[in-house]
């Protein structure tokens, strides 16, 4: 929630609403809660109350801003408080105060909390609290049904006041209609030589809902008023605690321009592309900029720019007059030292702000000739296969810093292969080797001793490896069951895998009727064996007692007196659905088992 109401000493309503005018500022103190609750003081550091750090979306809550926030929960004396980093006793002119709450009109009736941020006087000692009272009211007064209202003073009763809800600044409180957040802020501002400060009441979209402004005319500026004290939940009284977030203190001294390069790093090594990242915040959002790359120079210099939107580049980039981001691929690029430029373009008035930022090119780091950015081995070296020149060698490939070498006659037994070392992405034989074993887990021992195969070569050069059929599981279906069994294994989708079903079952297992089945054929005499369900029940169709396939019938094949049939299958990236069809299934016993195994490939990469 960004919507800091800033620069203002009056405000323009339309009914009970106001547009927040944002103004510059600078913020003193944030504690957004992604991190830690650091400077909130609790029960766990001698105060009272609790303070959990808690994650965006929890108890159905998206934090307001960022990935967390906190949950704040009052004890029976009071609840928790921080001292925006500091106490100051100097006013240094307007300042503000915010935190976000997210509030509820479900609460039930008396819960609610007081939160006040209190002002220093300029001797440092304490001078006098603005509080804001938020809480739940049920046919009081003038309030017909449970409603949840705002309202502000200068004191607390440490618990929910219906009292001060319904009638402090004359009656004019706000009544929250909406679950969600919003940001409880005070503005401490100079009216006439003495402090006021509104209390405003904003919703998410940065809309001023409600304000009340408090002022005590001993209040004398800068004699006795000096800056913050703290910020204080006086009571929390809400079963579960409050959600708070962005607890943020703020002043309005002089704007100070600032430019800054993020990215990349003083002196980052670079290979491929680089990220070039920059800010500039200033008060109007609206500059152009120059910039640039050169080889070798920060200094104006045309012949040395390699990228940029000066010099004649035109080099594709993002720019909104705050954020600068252009990605540029530096593999045709020269090896060396670079310097990024960036130049925000301000008024005629103003002195821009240029900063520069070096970095290096490096994209062949270790100098096998191949770009990093394709390079899958780096410090490649030369192979030292310690049999690769022997007979039992012959055929075997080696790199040998240079090019790739075969033992024998490369004509006669290898045809046309002959790999280049930009058609093994930069690796030698023995880096092949140790990246194939760990990844198939696979010994390869052999070649380590003689050097790599062609098809180990060729395999790398595809990126993936033939492990080839690899048992997955045993699927056992009972025959008595109505509910499909499952796979423990999801069958990954697109991948090829083989069902293997074999065993045989009974059904209608009483007296004078006996069927035994496997998962395509059935007998009830133990002789001749039907595709479908054997006599007295051959007038039920050819699909009854089939082992079906994720909720269908399948064709398991020809009749197999061993009773084992195999039938290929393609992952859906699913479990697998198995169920014998039938009709009556109590009288029915044993089981069908079906093996899954998968023609297994890995990728290398």
């Amino acid at each position: 929630m960004k919507k800091i109401l800033l620069g203002l000493t009056s405000m323009v309503f339309v009914g009970v609403f106001a547009v927040a005018i944002v103004a510059n500022a600078a913020t003193i103190f944030s504690q957004g809660f992604e991190t830690d609750t650091v400077d909130w003081q609790d029960g766990s550091n001698g105060w009272y109350g609790t303070i959990t750090r808690t994650s965006s979306g929890t108890n159905g809550i998206t934090s307001s801003e960022g990935s967390y926030h906190a949950i704040f929960e009052g004890d029976e004396d009071s609840g928790p408080f921080s001292r925006f980093g500091e106490y100051r006793d100097t006013w240094t002119g307007d300042w503000y105060a915010e935190i976000d709450v997210y509030l509820d009109p479900e609460w039930t009736n008396d819960e609610g909390f007081d939160y006040s941020v209190a002002s220093s006087k300029s001797d440092g000692s304490h001078l006098r609290d603005f509080i804001f009272h938020v809480g739940t009211v049920e046919d009081y007064a003038d309030i017909v049904g449970k409603k949840l209202l705002v309202n502000g003073s200068n004191n607390t009763d440490f618990q929910t006041n219906p009292y001060k809800l319904v009638n402090d600044n004359g009656g004019d409180y706000y009544v929250v209609e909406d679950a969600g957040w919003y940001t409880l802020q005070h503005h401490f501002y100079d009216n006439g030589g003495v402090l006021a400060v509104d209390l405003n009441l904003i919703d998410s979209e940065g809309t001023v809902l409600w304000t009340a402004t408090r002022s005590n005319a001993a209040d004398l500026i800068p004699s006795v008023v000096g800056g913050n004290r703290y910020a204080w939940f006086t009571h929390i009284d809400v079963t579960g605690g409050i959600a708070v977030d962005e607890h943020k203190l703020y002043d309005t001294t002089a704007f100070v321009r600032s430019a800054e390069i993020t990215s990349p790093e003083e002196d980052e090594v670079i290979s491929g592309d680089v990220e070039l990242a920059a800010t500039y915040d200033d008060e109007d959002g609206n500059d152009n900029v120059a910039w640039a790359v050169r080889f070798e120079t920060c200094a104006a210099n045309d012949a040395a720019n390699v990228a940029g939107n000066v010099g004649g580049f035109s080099t594709p980039y993002d720019w909104d007059g705050a954020e600068f981001y252009s990605q540029i691929d530096t593999t045709s690029w020269d090896d060396g030292k670079y310097c990024f430029i960036f130049n925000p373009l301000d008024d005629p008035d103003e002195e821009n702000l240029r900063e520069t930022r070096w970095f290096y090119v490096d994209n062949d780091a270790d100098d096998d000739g191949i770009q990093d950015g394709a390079d899958k081995c780096p410090a490649t070296e030369p192979d030292g296969f310690p049999e690769w020149g022997s007979k039992k060698a012959k055929n075997h490939w080696m790199f040998d810093g240079g090019a790739w070498l075969v033992n024998g006659d490369k004509e006669k037994t290898q045809g046309d292969f002959d790999p280049t070392i930009e058609d093994t992405y930069g690796c030698s034989g023995m880096q092949i080797l140790d990246a194939m074993s760990e990844v198939t887990g696979e010994d390869f021992g052999g070649q380590y001793k003689f050097g790599l195969t062609k098809g180990t070569i060729e395999d790398w050069m595809s990126g993936m490896y033939h492990v080839g059929p690899t048992f997955v599981e045993t699927v056992e279906v009972p025959a008595n069951s109505d509910t499909p069994t499952e796979s423990t294994v999801v069958l990954e989708s697109g991948n090829d895998y083989s069902l293997k079903a074999h065993g045989t079952a009974y059904a209608c297992n009483q007296s004078g009727c006996v069927i035994e089945f496997d998962a395509e054929y059935s007998t009830s005499d133990a002789t001749d064996w039907v595709d479908g369900v054997a006599a007295p029940y051959d007038t039920e169709g050819v699909d009854l007692l089939d082992l079906m396939v994720d909720g269908s019938y399948v064709d398991w094949g020809s009749y197999n007196p061993s009773h084992e049939y195999e039938i290929p299958m393609t992952g859906t990236g699913s479990t697998l659905s198995l169920l014998i069809n039938d009709i009556h299934y109590p009288s029915n016993s044993g089981s069908i088992f079906v093996d899954i195994t998968e023609d297994k490939w890995i990728s290398l990469w």
